[in-house]
């Protein structure tokens, strides 16, 4: 994630490292979920407009988007 990030020049951090552990456990560190999950976490923090995705976000999302 930190990659795509880098290439997209993002200002600072987006996702704080608790929040990254949460999308990491609740995917199973599978890429492709990871990236969706974030993805569905980028579109919250822009619809409530977040500048910081947070674990709180995080689980926020994937209990409402992904039933987890």
């Amino acid at each position: 994630m930190k990659c795509h990030l880098e290439a997209v020049k993002a200002p600072g951090e987006i996702f704080t490292q608790a929040a990254v552990a949460v999308l990491h456990e609740c995917s199973g560190g599978i890429p492709r979920k990871i990236n969706k999950a974030a993805t569905a976490c980028l579109m919250a923090a822009a619809c409530s407009q977040a500048r910081l995705v947070d674990d709180h976000l995080v689980r926020v999302v994937m209990a409402s988007e992904f039933e987890m």
